[in-house]
């Protein structure tokens, strides 16, 4: 739950998985999920800078958290 932490009030899970968009189709639950998108890493980080309404807001440690750890994935895998 994320609202003690400032962000919203839901339970979440992330996952990082390392595909490319070519060969990974989504299968959601319609109910669950408003909905899904492929992006740059850039492209999501500026979004979350700019507090884009578009985007499920974070407050800075989640954003400072996850970004460090996509970016370590990214390397250990040379996709930066």
């Amino acid at each position: 739950e994320q609202a003690p932490l400032g962000g919203c009030n839901a339970y979440e899970d992330v996952y990082f998985v390392q595909r490319d968009r070519h060969d990974c189709t989504f299968s959601i639950g319609q109910a669950e999920v408003t909905s899904v998108q492929w992006l740059p890493i850039y492209d999501l980080e500026q979004h979350w800078k700019q507090n884009n309404k578009e985007y499920v807001p974070r407050v800075a440690p989640y954003k400072e958290a996850f970004f460090r750890h996509l970016k370590t994935i990214m390397h250990d895998s040379d996709g930066i």
